[in-house]
């Protein structure tokens, strides 16, 4: 096991209740560049992150992901579904300096809901598989694959 998180806080709370689990503070989007985990784990889970991830950072994190994995490695990632009130929101006009999908509120808040189709490409490009795909709790549950190597880096 290995803990990854870009909040110090999260990874003291995480350190301990599990002191014996080495962890590193790292954004999802320095994946790429920290060769010292490329290749390293069989697999992977993100839960309630990708939400947070700007639209133009999607790839990027996608093929950190699947440079962290061995080939043939899986990874779980739990996407949050917009509750009505953003599903509301993200059908009416689009701010000229937004994209479809994303919501940006008061004091810094940020979400970026892709579609369906859009996820699926960039999984593709990465060099992921879906091996499965539901929904449930409020969330998209996708169960994926590497490949041996991605259809783009």
């Amino acid at each position: 096991m290995f803990g990854i998180d870009q909040s110090a806080g999260m990874l003291d709370v995480a350190h301990a209740k599990h002191p014996g689990v080495p962890y590193r503070e790292l954004a999802l989007q320095d994946l790429v560049t920290a060769t010292d985990l490329h290749a390293r784990f069989h697999g992977l889970m993100c839960v309630d992150a990708m939400e947070w991830v700007g639209r133009e950072d999607w790839p990027v994190v996608l093929d950190g992901f699947h440079r962290v994995l061995r080939p043939g490695g899986w990874a779980y990632l739990a996407i949050e579904i917009p509750e009505d009130k953003d599903i509301e929101f993200l059908a009416g006009p689009i701010p000229e300096e937004q994209v479809r999908g994303e919501i940006v509120g008061d004091g810094g808040f940020y979400a970026y809901f892709p579609q369906a189709e859009e996820i699926a490409d960039w999984l593709a490009e990465a060099g992921f598989s879906a091996h499965s795909e539901h929904s449930g709790d409020g969330y998209r549950h996708l169960l994926l694959q590497s490949t041996a190597s991605p259809n783009a880096r």
